[in-house]
């Protein structure tokens, strides 16, 4: 609340119509999450990340609060882009702050929305930044690869073109879902699910 870089948000769970694959998905990882020691004996680990990508308004930032509520989880948002600091070492030190609270409240989701823009406020020129930005990417991109804490990050991005590629690498991202325009059956699911609310 102080520092403006993570916040909690109430994960909503809505009806959603379109989306199968993701909530294809979230059922199987609520099969983990319901016994975790038979799902590692399975060979089974919990998922690292997921990056979901597509046109804006196509229901991003709902999944991320809708995943988390299906699996009974905290999210917390992530603001990546308000970590900067003034003073010499303060970025990464604010970094690795949100980081261990994320860590602390495991297992949980992680939500980075709209990441391209996020790391766009952190990504230096080199010169300009004193290779601040640079760092701070090595840093996340590490906590990513190495985090075994149950910490699932969910990130949204309207141009995926913008992500560094070491971002979206086997062992960070999971699983990668893209929301483009609804076909036929998409849109006959989504007016069933609006016409159900309404009637509510």
């Amino acid at each position: 609340k102080k520092d403006g870089t993570i916040s909690f948000v109430q994960a909503v769970n809505p009806p959603v119509g379109g989306l199968d694959g993701v909530l294809e998905w979230i059922e199987e990882k609520k099969k983990y999450l319901r016994d975790p020691a038979a799902a590692r004996a399975r060979g089974e680990r919990f998922p690292k990340g997921i990056l979901v990508a597509g046109l804006p308004g196509s229901g991003k930032s709902l999944l991320a609060k809708k995943v988390a509520a299906e699996l009974s989880l905290p999210l917390i948002r992530f603001h990546l882009g308000m970590i900067l600091g003034g003073l010499v070492g303060e970025s990464e030190a604010n970094l690795d702050r949100a980081l261990k609270l994320a860590e602390a409240v495991s297992p949980c989701v992680v939500w980075i929305d709209e990441i391209e823009k996020e790391l766009g406020g952190t990504q230096g020129k080199g010169e300009t930044d004193g290779g601040v930005g640079n760092r701070i990417l090595a840093r996340l991109l590490n906590w990513m690869q190495e985090n075994d804490r149950q910490c699932l990050l969910f990130a949204t991005a309207n141009r995926v073109q913008n992500l560094p590629r070491e971002l979206t690498r086997a062992g960070r991202i999971s699983k990668k879902f893209y929301t483009f325009l609804p076909m036929h059956e998409e849109c006959v699911a989504i007016l069933r699910q609006i016409v159900r609310r309404e009637g509510e």
